[in-house]
């Protein structure tokens, strides 16, 4: 069972998560984040026809485009700020498997994450993903990379397995 612990662990290129993990990760975030549009539009339009207030208001969405592509970048810097920050994971990598650390294998800061989820926002940042290693635009800015949890936790519980052997007295 993963766990969260966190040490100085080498992050190797077979622990990186493949392509496949992150295309599930990115369709199953855009997925959710979509929804969540819709449904807070549709919410913003309900509260505009029963109330007046007009400040999720979207109306039409092929009329009023950039009202949705709005919200829909500001839900989506809430959604995956909000799950990385607090779990390191989205909804995509708990089911892959996966979760975010930095470049040294240590725990993403908040600055960190802050700026892979505006990276997110790039236009055509996914395409980014398509050079040697599964890693985009988000991961290099922001100095992060998402791995295969239990690949990393291996190699965590091995190098805490060798310290004990080195240091058995603690």
């Amino acid at each position: 069972m993963p766990t969260d612990n966190f040490g100085k662990v080498e992050v190797t290129y077979n622990m990186l998560a493949d392509r496949g993990k992150r295309f599930v990760n990115f369709l199953m975030d855009s997925i959710i984040c979509y929804v969540l549009t819709f449904l807070v539009g549709i919410l913003g339009n309900w509260l505009y026809d029963t109330y007046g207030f007009n400040g999720l208001a979207i109306g039409n969405i092929e009329v009023n485009a950039i009202k949705f592509n709005l919200l829909h970048s500001v839900l989506s810097v809430v959604f995956y700020g909000l799950f990385e920050t607090v779990s390191l994971r989205t909804p995509g990598k708990y089911i892959t498997g996966t979760k975010v650390v930095m470049f040294n294998g240590e725990k993403p800061t908040q600055t960190a994450i802050f700026w892979r989820t505006l990276c997110r926002l790039i236009p055509f940042e996914a395409i980014t993903f398509l050079g040697a290693a599964p890693v985009g635009w988000h991961d290099g800015f922001s100095k992060t990379l998402v791995v295969d949890i239990y690949e990393y936790e291996r190699a965590l519980r091995k190098k805490n397995a060798s310290k004990n052997v080195n240091n058995p007295g603690g």
